[in-house]
């Protein structure tokens, strides 16, 4: 029988796809980190301070297009100084 600690790892949930290509986007271009989350109407990026926020929602197009994000996506650019 296995432990707890050797199942865990194991089954973890992975990331969604689209939320990586965002976060990889968000560094790449920008040179921060971000979080993302989903709601049921859009997605939520937090990021870590105003000029962070600014400059993703000037290239939010350029995002979704990348990111291949429907255009009816509602985004909230959240600023969240916890993180780095």
């Amino acid at each position: 029988m296995q432990s707890i600690n050797e199942l865990l790892p194991k089954n973890l949930p992975q990331e969604p796809k689209h939320f990586q290509k965002i976060k990889h986007f968000v560094k790449n271009r920008f040179g921060f980190d971000c979080s993302v989350r989903q709601t049921q109407n859009g997605l939520i990026i937090s990021v870590p301070n105003g000029t962070a926020a600014t400059e993703l929602r000037i290239s939010h197009l350029e995002l979704f297009k990348e990111c291949q994000i429907p255009p009816e996506t509602r985004l909230v650019v959240q600023i969240n100084s916890e993180i780095n």
